[in-house]
């Protein structure tokens, strides 16, 4: 396994950047539609059923080319089970291994919150994407998730909307209601709108436990991630707290794997990255190691690699895990041309981890008026930045003792947290940019 950060200016950024939570529709794709009359341009409810608890007071019809669920009463006290309203379009094909889209319009009279989901048409009724909740509001909202289905292929799967948690009277609308399968391409890419040239963060799902309060949108061309509450319940905060994943990425054994990526945050702070499983236990395919500083600046390409020594996953989610609160508070972390790829077999990576190991465990520590870097080995040079980004220092190349390079800070500098990015030239035509954090207290 490696980790690489190397500079490129040709990724800086600049622009305004606004932070919303984009619900827009889902990719484009070639793929046929597996909804029969999802835009109710027919009267007639090919596949779709309609079935409610309370038959007196709850139905549903086609309207001007919208299905309207009506209910005339308040729902009783006891009746809270989401599902006792419930509006499905059964004869869906699912084929293992694949990923899907589903997207939807919806409105109604008093705001409540709706679940859809894929699943089984028969007992158990398990569902194959997950309860996917949406709060539906008084104006049309177009609404869109995407998983993999990593079950059994199902012939005859259903897509469920459950609206029974609408609890007064008044109306629910749906309308232009869509599936189909993620078209893949040819250029062995395994993350879908890595690049953000769509604005639909359908591919790009948004964990919150603890506390924790974020919000995820793409503006630009970039994904950003607004983190405004570290207010987690726990005594220990933990980085997957916040979480930014997507699901469904195909996964050969024995094959090596490349991870990619920009990323910058407003202030610096830790993120951790990997591979790994999108079901209990969890497992993690690249390792817990790879775990970047990421800075204001659109200077750093991240990457390691890796090999697929676990059977084959064809619904494995990358992970950005960003609830570090060690980064001084709210921030927003922005991140473009996120990829994943093959680009080896297994005895590529074995030959790499054989040959001797670059510079393990480098660690930053304030000494008096000295900044001392320790797990060095070749010719160093280093910078400091505060938190905010801003270089405060910059230290000439000098040679290690003992793994240790020791530099004269000629300033007083503020208390907190700073990064330090250090270079090492481990020879004519070898260069090593790595980074760390340090506090000065």
């Amino acid at each position: 396994m490696r980790y690489v950060q190397t500079t490129t200016a040709a990724v800086r950024r600049t622009g305004i950047v606004i932070a919303a939570i984009c619900c827009a529709g889902a990719f484009a794709s070639s793929e046929p539609e597996l909804v029969k009359n999802g835009d109710f341009s027919s009267t007639t409810l090919t596949n779709w059923a309609f079935s409610r608890k309370d038959s007196a007071n709850v139905s549903g019809v086609i309207t001007s080319g919208v299905y309207v669920v009506t209910r005339a009463t308040d729902a009783a006290e006891d009746d809270t089970n989401t599902w006792n309203v419930q509006f499905s379009h059964t004869g869906i094909s699912l084929e293992k291994g694949k990923s899907y889209t589903v997207s939807f319009q919806a409105k109604a009279d008093s705001s409540f919150e709706m679940e859809v989901n894929v699943g089984m048409n028969r007992d158990p009724w398990s569902s194959y994407s997950g309860y996917q909740k949406y709060t539906v509001k008084n104006t049309w909202d177009t609404l869109s998730f995407e998983f993999t289905m990593t079950d059994t292929s199902d012939n005859a799967a259903r897509l469920v909307f459950d609206m029974g948690r609408m609890r007064t009277a008044g109306t629910i609308s749906l309308d232009n209601i869509s599936m189909k399968a993620v078209s893949t391409g040819a250029t062995g890419e395994l993350v879908r709108n890595g690049d953000f040239s769509s604005s639909s963060v359908t591919s790009w799902t948004l964990n919150l436990q603890k506390g924790a309060a974020a919000t995820r949108s793409i503006v630009d061309g970039q994904l950003v991630v607004d983190i405004t509450t570290f207010m987690f319940t726990d005594s220990i905060a933990e980085r997957y707290y916040i979480q930014l994943q997507q699901t469904g990425i195909k996964l050969q054994k024995g094959l090596e794997y490349e991870i990619k990526f920009h990323a910058k945050s407003d202030s610096i702070y830790q993120i951790m990255v990997y591979l790994g499983q999108n079901k209990d236990p969890w497992g993690n395919y690249s390792g817990w190691g790879f775990s970047p500083m990421v800075s204001p600046e659109w200077d750093t390409t991240y990457s390691t690699a890796f090999i697929m020594d676990s059977a084959d996953d064809v619904g494995a989610r990358l992970v950005f895990d960003l609830g570090d609160p060690m980064g001084e508070g709210p921030r927003k972390v922005y991140f473009d041309n996120i990829s994943v790829k093959a680009i080896g077999g297994a005895d590529v990576e074995r030959n790499r981890i054989a040959q001797p190991a670059a510079t393990a465990g480098l660690r930053a520590i304030f000494r008096g008026r000295n900044l001392e870097i320790e797990g060095v080995s070749a010719l160093v040079s280093a910078e400091l930045f505060n938190a905010s980004g801003k270089a405060v220092a910059a230290f000439g190349a000098i040679h290690p003792g003992d793994g240790t390079a020791s530099f004269a800070v000629s300033r007083t500098l503020a208390k907190g947290m700073y990064l330090v990015r250090v270079t090492e030239k481990t020879d004519r035509n070898s260069v090593k940019l790595t980074t760390c954090r340090v506090m000065n207290r």
